[in-house]
């Protein structure tokens, strides 16, 4: 079985090399920006005709929320559009594909007094929220076969999260 993860120098992406590492798993294929532009329609095309996978785990996204707010072209082609790139490619070139989605709960408006359901009607707030659920619905109406998981906070000893800046914080500072 061939698995594909997109975005592995992000924070997450890290976190599934390391695992990847640890066990000694092979057919295992990672690819950051920098090999694998999922803004490019051309390059995404190209990638799926000569490369076959079984799973495909997208960990790409653009995660600045607040950045997101007077950049959201940028949000919405990495969190929308390289999803509709990703699908149409798979569906030419093999249709029977998985595709696991990294998502997030910026798709609603927290306006919730219990754990939300799926079937939740989403209600983002934020820029970063419409373009991430912009990418869930094309991933919804492809033929892929697909999962999306929606998390709310990740953190670890890479990248920027909320533990480390709270870890950063209560360093700096004695309240």
């Amino acid at each position: 079985m061939k698995i594909l993860v997109i975005g592995s120098s992000g924070q997450l992406g890290t976190e599934i090399f390391n695992l990847h590492a640890s066990l000694n798993l092979s057919d295992i294929f990672f690819y950051n920006k920098d090999k694998l532009d999922v803004s490019s329609h051309e390059i995404i095309e190209t990638f799926f005709t000569k490369n076959r996978f079984d799973i495909v785990i997208n960990c790409a996204a653009y995660t600045n929320v607040d950045q997101a707010e007077t950049n959201f072209n940028d949000a919405k082609s990495i969190n929308a559009d390289s999803i509709g790139y990703i699908c149409r490619s798979l569906e030419r070139h093999k249709p029977d594909t998985i595709f696991i989605h990294l998502s997030t709960d910026y798709i609603f408006d927290g306006n919730f007094e219990k754990p939300i359901l799926e079937e939740e009607i989403p209600n983002p707030l934020s820029k970063y929220g419409k373009s991430k659920l912009l990418g869930e619905e094309i991933l919804q109406k492809s033929s892929i076969p697909s999962v999306i998981i929606r998390v709310s906070w990740l953190y670890s000893i890479h990248g920027n999260n909320f533990l480390k800046t709270i870890i950063n914080l209560s360093k700096k500072n004695k309240s």
